[in-house]
Order: C-alpha cells, then sequence, then structure tokens
C-alpha cells in the first residue's frame, strides 16, 4: 500500500520539479500551466504521515514508563522545530533555488528506483521465463522507433516554424 503512496508522491513531486524549472525557463506560460505550479507548490508530500507515525511509534517503544502524551507531544515539539531549522540550513547550503531544485528531482528519482526495489522482497509472484519473446521485443522496438521518428519530425517542424517567424 505504502509503494502506491510512494509511486504517487514521487510523480507529483517530480512533476512539481519540472513545472518549475519550465516556467523559470520558458517566455509564454499558460494559466493552467500556473496553476498547477501553484497547486504543487503547497503539496505537503503524502509520506510525511506514515514517517512521523513510525518515528512516533519508535520514540513511544524506546521510552517505555513515559507517558505517552508526554511523548507525543515531545516529538511533536521537535519535529515543529526540526523542519523549519532544517529549510534555513538548506537554504543556507544551496543558495541557488535551481539547484535546490535539481536536488528535489534527484533525490525523488532516487526515492522512486529505491522504492521499486525495497518493494520487491525477493520472491517473484510469477515464474522467470527463459526464453525471450522475440516478436514482443521486435514490436516494443519497431514502436519505439517510430515514437523516436515522430518526435524528431514534429521537432524538425518546429524548428522550421520558429526560423521562418524570426526571419
Amino acid at each position: 500500500d505504502l509503494a502506491v503512496l510512494l509511486t504517487l508522491e514521487v510523480a507529483l513531486q517530480m512533476t512539481f520539479c519540472v513545472v518549475a524549472a519550465h516556467i523559470h525557463t520558458a517566455g509564454r506560460i499558460k494559466p493552467s500551466v500556473v496553476r498547477l505550479y501553484r497547486l504543487l507548490r503547497w503539496f505537503p508530500g503524502l509520506l510525511i504521515f506514515p514517517v512521523l507515525f513510525s518515528l512516533l511509534v519508535a520514540a513511544i517503544f524506546s521510552l517505555p514508563g513515559m507517558s505517552f502524551p508526554l511523548v507525543a507531544w515531545s516529538l511533536a515539539a521537535v519535529v515543529a522545530a526540526v523542519i523549519p531549522l532544517g529549510r534555513w540550513a538548506l537554504k543556507h547550503l544551496l543558495p541557488e533555488r535551481e539547484i535546490r531544485l535539481e536536488l528535489l528531482f534527484l533525490a525523488n528519482a532516487l526515492i522512486a528506483i529505491l522504492g521499486v526495489i525495497a518493494t520487491v522482497n525477493g520472491r517473484s509472484a510469477v515464474a522467470g521465463v527463459t526464453a525471450v519473446d522475440w516478436p514482443a521485443l521486435g514490436g516494443v522496438t519497431a514502436f519505439v522507433a517510430a515514437e523516436l521518428l515522430l518526435g524528431m519530425a514534429a521537432f524538425r517542424i518546429k524548428q522550421k516554424r520558429m526560423n521562418k517567424k524570426l526571419k
């Protein structure tokens, strides 16, 4: 279940990174892109809740004999102080906004890769196949090649239109 949340959060945060880079580098921006940027900028992240919950459970079990409200409120105070201090430290450690955005994108890419690896427990639900399905591989290769050619053609058409506008 957390793998689905992880995938959703990584996708949303990587979308934020791409949209933020687009806004900072593009000339004209559609209003829908600006609305998406504003929405994603305030997205808190879904995994903060399970992480904080597991931190609270670990704190409660590592401090036996202490009252639950005292442990919970103490942890809440620590988290409330650490998050703004961490933000301040990161802003001073990496002063350029673009570098922080790139770091967020790369960290999310790493989290996505590790999430795929971590959700596999070593047992596969499907038995492995040692033979290669050549027609399927050929079909996928043909599809990728066709999309590559279409993309290159679209890029050239766009370039020609841009060159005509500049002249």
